[in-house]
């Protein structure tokens, strides 16, 4: 007959590691299946609700939207941002990255994809028009091929 070498106590421990660690597997695979989620007018409307973006997604083609508020951004670019800002919270949360100030920066990620989703639902909807930036928008400088520009003189060329 084998007996135990463990205490009474050592066996209650391990059964109740392995009851979180099934309980924090069965939360990760909760948390994957809900919807993302997306910032109210409450929030967007807050001292936080247009930050201003920090990066542009890999996979967007677009003129460049690093520096500008989320409310000057096409919805297209925001969704993948959000992409993005999803997908650092869920590694900042498996690695326990935290800010400067020792707080978890998971939250911080996920706020801005809501936030990111928030401000394209409302471009979708009609309810915001994004400002046109200077940066995206044609030059209109009239040059010697254009009709608006003057017509060169003697004195204007020179050889």
């Amino acid at each position: 007959m084998a007996t135990s070498t463990k205490t009474g106590s050592e066996r209650v421990i391990e059964l109740l590691e392995s009851i979180d660690n099934s309980m924090k597997q069965i939360l990760k695979r909760s948390a994957a299946k809900q919807a993302p989620r997306v910032a109210d007018d409450h929030d967007l409307n807050g001292k936080y609700g247009d930050p201003k973006v920090n990066f542009n997604p890999r996979d967007y083609t677009g003129p460049s939207m690093k520096g500008r508020p989320m409310s000057e951004c096409p919805a297209e670019f925001l969704d993948l941002y959000a992409e993005a800002k999803e997908f650092f919270g869920r590694k900042a949360d498996e690695e326990g990255k935290t800010t400067n100030k020792g707080k978890p920066s998971a939250p911080y990620e996920f706020a801005d994809a809501a936030r990111a989703r928030g401000w394209a639902k409302r471009i979708r909807d009609g309810k915001h028009r994004p400002k046109a930036s200077a940066a995206a928008e044609p030059q209109t400088t009239p040059g010697w091929g254009s009709d608006t520009a003057e017509t060169p003189t003697d004195g204007d060329i020179p050889w």
